[in-house]
């Protein structure tokens, strides 16, 4: 190594080392350590929140982050809801410039956060000084993008923005772009003293700039004497074939060196008469065209092959002196990735506000003490994408000591399920900082979502179903507050009636009159309703349905009251179960009712399936 390149390297070195400290000052992101709660694995797998899969999750809903970095972000913000109010009006702010703003968003998006490299990996291969030389130059090029990118957003900035949004992207994101660049400078400089950009930009390929070292220097003359041999056996060979030069396209394969290529057209000239004098040797055939190499030009390109193995050989001492100078930078790129990767979520929530079909507003959002959350015409997130005809909104309000525990009742498929989740999903999208699907909503901050959704053994821990039940209430019951919003679909279903009635009241009335959360509670229990005449603020209603004769309508519209029916005859016979099956639960059914309404509580389901049997083979012999 040239002894002035050796003690510049160094110089850089101590530079660079001491610009890096500038990295570990305090920069205020959007990714800091605002408070936040953190919703549980159980929550987030039946909220469907984050699913391994993706397909039909609110993160995939809401990811159209441009960088892995972004992605990752997004995915932590949706199970870390914020208990500041600042912070998600921060958020909101920032999400609501995009939207008003299509032409900034797409800029953004698609022109400049496109453009960057997931710095994360990048770091840790800096800091265990295991960096390419592509990996550099790829830290420079991304660099290089920076001022483009504060530029568009500072005169968006300017124009028709609210003073306390301006503020926040000049205090989040421009000024500290502009820090990041300005640390920087140095790296830059590095690079372009150091590393061969024309070479990359002209070849595709990475390698030191031969200035930087003698042995580097000399190895380059004889690799540049043996490219000017094959530009003349390039030449030549056109001329042999009879065409023009730029026909035979002499090309750089990183693993096989140089080749010849023609295109799938011209592949006939190398079946002439011309061609079979050259000792043409195939290389491949790809969509791109046919590779191939003359005598003279494999002899050549083994050369070229051996030189350049020199001279990856020879370079090793540069870039090892290369990389410990580079890994100065680790700290401002980690800094770097924390303002960039807001930046790719804000655009994305926007765009998917923008895009929806049926728009999202902008959360009114309340301090906890506040106690009151109402989402008009609310939707689901998920559900309402690919539905093939409109979504059904539905509303609910909460307000503590007079609305908090609601109970809705009404048939399988009616749209219970998608009701309740929907209200979560819309508070944590609300609490993340999110625009929400609904036509107004006000949230005041809820402290903890907690549910018990669906059924599901846990074999591997020999847990039944009706344990995992119990050990989901049992978290609820010890950890929700009054703050909380609580989400169950369904109690007791996995015992006898008698018990599951029996827990079901027990754990509504717990949660409405000790706890007093926020609750949607559905239920198949219709008798649940009693629960209101000791608990005023239980609120009762039910997803409308019609039956008619064809079967049953689903309307999927929450109305005020109970159920008038049970509905799970006629959802069996949609599912096309046997006519005699059918008729032989309608009887049953009747029967019961029948019973109840007498006051004949004791009557038992047995003995009524035995008269109805009974009465049923009685038919059958006198017919």
């Amino acid at each position: 190594m040239n002894t002035s390149n050796a003690s510049m390297l160094e110089e850089r070195a101590t530079e660079d080392v001491e610009m890096s400290e500038i990295g570990e000052v305090e920069i205020e992101t959007f990714d800091g350590a605002a408070e936040c709660f953190k919703i549980s694995e159980q929550v987030a797998r039946s909220l469907e929140l984050n699913l391994v899969s993706g397909k039909g999750s609110l993160f995939k809903l809401l990811n159209k982050c441009n960088t892995p970095q972004g992605s990752r972000l997004l995915s932590r913000w949706i199970c870390e809801p914020l208990l500041d109010i600042e912070a998600i009006e921060n958020r909101l702010d920032v999400v609501e410039f995009f939207v008003s703003k299509p032409s900034v968003r797409s800029t953004v998006s698609d022109i400049h956060l496109k453009k960057f490299p997931d710095f994360a990996p990048l770091v840790k291969r800096l800091e265990k000084k295991g960096v390419s030389l592509q990996d550099l130059y790829r830290i420079y090029v991304a660099i290089l993008k920076i001022p483009a990118l504060v530029d568009d957003l500072r005169d968006a900035s300017l124009e028709d923005c609210k003073p306390r949004t301006a503020q926040l992207l000049s205090n989040r994101f421009l000024s500290p772009f502009t820090q990041f660049f300005s640390q920087f400078q140095n790296y830059q400089e590095l690079i372009k003293q150091t590393v061969d950009i024309d070479y990359i930009r002209r070849t595709g390929e990475y390698r030191i700039l031969p200035a930087v070292d003698d042995d580097l220097l000399g190895l380059n003359e004889r690799l540049e004497k043996l490219l000017a041999a094959m530009e003349r056996d390039q030449e030549n060979l056109a001329e042999a074939l009879g065409v023009d030069q730029k026909i035979v396209k002499l090309e750089l394969d990183g693993r096989l060196g140089y080749l010849y290529r023609v295109t799938r057209k011209d592949e006939k000239l190398l079946r002439g008469p011309e061609a079979k004098q050259l000792k043409i040797m195939t290389v491949d055939t790809k969509q791109s065209g046919y590779r191939f190499r003359s005598d003279k030009l494999a002899t050549l390109n083994e050369q070229y092959l051996q030189v350049t193995s020199k001279y990856r050989k020879a370079q090793e001492k540069v870039m090892d002196a290369l990389v410990s100078t580079a890994a100065s930078y680790s700290e401002p790129l980690k800094t770097f990735n924390k303002l960039l990767s807001p930046l790719d979520v804000f655009v994305s929530l926007a765009r998917v506000a923008y895009e929806s079909t049926v728009p999202y507003v902008r959360p009114v959002m309340k301090p906890k003490e506040t106690g009151v959350i109402e989402l008009v015409s609310a939707r689901h997130p998920c559900v309402e994408t690919f539905m093939s005809k409109d979504f059904i909104p539905n509303s609910v309000r909460f307000e503590q000591g007079k609305e908090t525990f609601h109970i809705v009742t009404g048939p399988n498929m009616g749209g219970k399920s998608t009701y309740i989740r929907q209200v979560a999903l819309n508070v944590i999208m609300a609490q993340l900082g999110s625009y929400v699907p609904c036509k107004s909503a006000t949230v005041s901050l809820v402290d903890g979502i907690y549910t018990r959704i669906g059924a599901g053994d846990s074999v591997s821990k020999g847990v039944s179903t009706f344990m995992m039940e119990m050990l989901e209430i049992q978290e609820i019951l010890k950890c929700a507050t009054r703050y909380s919003l609580i989400i169950i679909d369904e109690l007791g279903r996995g015992t006898s009636t008698y018990d599951g009635y029996g827990l079901a009241y027990a754990v509504s009335e717990h949660i409405a009159t000790t706890l007093g959360s926020y609750c949607m509670f559905t239920t198949h229990f219709n008798e649940l309703a009693e629960l209101k005449s000791t608990a005023p603020n239980v609120v009762l209603s039910h997803v409308a349905a019609l039956v008619h004769e064809g079967g049953i309508t689903f309307q999927y519209d929450v109305e005020p009251g109970v159920s008038g029916k049970s509905f799970g005859v006629n959802v069996a016979q949609m599912a096309a179960l046997p006519e005699h099956v059918i008729q032989d639960a309608k009887l049953i059914l009747q029967e019961l009712e029948e019973s109840h309404r007498r006051g004949l509580g004791a009557l038992s389901v047995g003995s009524t399936v035995m008269s109805v049997r009974t009465d049923r083979l009685v038919c059958t012999a006198t017919s």
